[in-house]
């Protein structure tokens, strides 16, 4: 009794629409899923060419050390 109770509280139109939204849910869990699998398809696929860099690469900035970039001194007599 108690649950024929609880059961009327919600009309069939409310039950649709929460069961459409388990339907969505469900729906993007199973794309997101499938973008997993081919993401780690392509990782897969990056690693297993073997690419081998023979070339030293550096990535240099900040200041420069060099004395002639630096600014002369001005000496203020006063």
């Amino acid at each position: 009794m108690r649950g024929k109770k609880t059961l009327d509280r919600y009309s069939s139109s409310d039950i649709d629409q929460y069961n459409n939204l388990i339907d969505n849910y469900n729906n993007l869990v199973a794309d997101q899923k499938s973008l997993i699998n081919v993401y780690n398809s392509k990782v897969n696929e990056w690693n297993n060419m073997n690419i081998k860099s023979r070339v030293i690469t550096s990535i240099g900035g900040g200041i420069s050390l060099n004395p002639k970039e630096f600014k002369q001194t001005v000496v203020d007599r006063n």
